[in-house]
């Protein structure tokens, strides 16, 4: 564009116009506001920030920005040229999805003005998330225990945490569980050993089982698993005491008749009775309660009972074996013989009769 100014001469009869020829420079546009954003973004929680920027330029129209929308290194935005802003965090990006809980790191994009003279960049603040690890691998053991004959199982968990340097485990070097103790490594790996002295675990019977359990707790604290074991029991052998001799012996033709009790304990529950019998001995017959109470009754017409002589003793006996089959005990009978009475017979009057002065002799048998 042009100026002027008129030039006069001294005594007024002369003037002439000064023409002036200015040509425009591309001024420098100065950009303001929220290049932050109004606010940050989170992983998996909040994943826009918006803002705007504000822009002045002396030159006439050019107070715009290059409307824009592009990918950052993160996520995307969108720049309009009134200078409003958008962005929009991905939440697939492994890189983000590794941040820690609190864990942060920064993205950017850069506005420029609509003369290219000017550009700011726009920088978000992104915040990790406590990302939740997955757990698998071998929960339930690769062996299960049983009573009195393998008291140990082990196993391998895995998991998988996106959050970098938390795929690991809370470890525990000696955890109790109900009826045994584990110990848990910071890698996954895991044993469990079975307490043999476990009332409970005694009180099993064969085959019978129950279940233990521990839980694994993840190095972040936001998943876990519980490994379950299985307990199988085993037929614990019954303890048999009491009066396996009987509360007083046997006399032949005197007292027929003999009795005791014998006590049995097994730790396996509902074990500790006998099996009810009866039935005969080699002299007598006898009858054997569950509860262990038991009768021996002589018989007093066996032939070697009554061969007997007074006080001379023999023994008779029968086994009492305990509900499960796992032990017996010998109840022992002692039998004394009594001096049993003669019995005569024959020819108590002779073969024949004897006479005054002709037959003087007679015999028999």
């Amino acid at each position: 564009m042009t100026d002027s100014f008129v030039a006069v001469s001294e005594d007024g009869t002369a003037s002439a116009t000064v023409t002036i020829t200015i040509t425009g420079t591309g001024d420098s546009a100065v950009i303001t506001g929220e290049d932050t954003g109004d606010r940050d973004v989170q992983e998996d929680v909040d994943a826009s920030a918006s803002g705007t920027l504000t822009i002045t330029d002396d030159d006439a129209g050019e107070d715009s920005f290059v409307a824009d929308a592009g990918s950052a290194s993160y996520g995307s935005y969108v720049l309009n040229a009134d200078g409003t802003w958008t962005y929009t965090l991905d939440d697939t990006n492994p890189t983000v999805q590794e941040l820690s809980a609190g864990e942060t790191m920064t993205d950017s994009f850069v506005a420029v003005s609509f003369d290219g003279s000017a550009s700011k960049a726009v920088t978000i603040t992104i915040t990790g998330t406590n990302d939740v690890p997955v757990i698998s691998g071998e929960a339930t053991g690769d062996r299960d225990v049983q009573e009195d004959v393998d008291a140990s199982a082990s196993g391998t968990l895995t998991i998988a945490d996106v959050d970098d340097g938390e795929s690991e485990f809370t470890a525990q070097p000696a955890g109790s569980a109900t009826y045994g103790s584990y110990v848990l490594n910071a890698d996954g790996t895991w044993t469990y050993t079975l307490d043999d002295t476990n009332g409970t675990v005694q009180a099993l019977s064969a085959g019978e089982t129950m279940t233990d359990s521990f839980v694994a707790v993840s190095e972040d604290g936001t998943a876990s698993a519980t490994v379950t074991i299985t307990i199988t029991g085993t037929g614990d052998s019954a303890v048999i005491t009491g009066e396996d001799t009987g509360d007083r012996d046997v006399q032949e033709d005197v007292d027929a008749s003999a009795s005791g009790t014998l006590t049995i304990t097994d730790d396996d529950a509902g074990e500790d009775s006998f099996v009810a019998d009866a039935g005969s001995a080699s002299y007598g017959s006898y009858v054997l309660n569950a509860d262990g109470t038991w009768t021996y009754t002589l018989d007093d017409t066996n032939g070697t009972v009554q061969a007997l002589s007074a006080g001379e003793t023999m023994t008779d006996s029968f086994v009492a074996v305990s509900e499960d089959g796992t032990a017996s005990a010998t109840v022992t009978i002692t039998i004394t013989g009594t001096g049993d009475s003669a019995v005569i017979t024959g020819e108590d009057t002779g073969d024949r009769d004897v006479q005054e002065d002709v037959d003087a002799s007679a015999s028999g048998r």
